[in-house]
């Protein structure tokens, strides 16, 4: 049975290849090679993209993997430059990435913001999806986001607050919540 199980897993992900160019070479997924460079993804949800003869890689953290997690990662390229990873932006000749599928970018004035939930959240399992607020060229990205005065700020979990009193922003991470309020990874907050 356990044998049965791990050969439908493994039939889940490609086999792992090998490129190699002018004397260099990588193994891993989705490699990609330019100007005599070679790079993969070093797991089967990674994703690479090459521009201007660069080669950028990136890979889902382990937990997404363990989570069973399909989220598909994404790259973008600009001016030069590259990222690979969940919500990605480009402005003003920058890439970046959340680095999680729970994680949210935003742009603004020509900068890109960029937050994913810290490991306090996701060892309760699947978070709920963080949003971004912006403000007079200035953003913030997590939970219960607040905006005031030219100001923006999130709690970074989704059982915090924040609130606006005078012009200020005042966030608090609250505490975690208990195992029992956790059900099948889906946490009650």
């Amino acid at each position: 049975m356990l044998a049965t199980i791990l050969a439908f897993a493994l039939a889940q992900f490609p086999e792992s290849t090998c490129v190699t160019t002018n004397g260099t070479g990588a193994c891993g997924y989705d490699c990609k090679t330019t100007n005599g460079k070679a790079a993969c993804a070093v797991t089967p949800l990674g994703k690479c993209v090459t521009t201007d003869g660069k080669i950028f890689c990136a890979d889902p953290p382990p937990f997404v993997m363990r989570l069973g997690l399909d989220a598909q990662m994404h790259c973008v390229t600009t001016n030069g430059t590259g990222a690979c990873g969940y919500d990605c932006k480009t402005t003003n000749g920058k890439a970046a990435c959340a680095t999680t599928p729970f994680g949210k970018c935003v742009t603004t004035d020509g900068k890109i913001f960029c937050a994913d939930p810290p490991a306090s959240v996701l060892r309760y399992g699947v978070p709920e999806q963080m949003r971004c607020v912006t403000t007079n060229g200035t953003a913030a990205c997590g939970y219960s986001c607040v905006t005031s005065n030219g100001a923006a700020r999130c709690s970074m979990v989704p059982w915090g607050a924040c609130t606006r009193t005078n012009g200020q922003i005042f966030c608090s991470d609250g505490p975690q919540p208990s195992p029992a309020n956790c059900v099948n990874g889906t946490c009650e907050y």
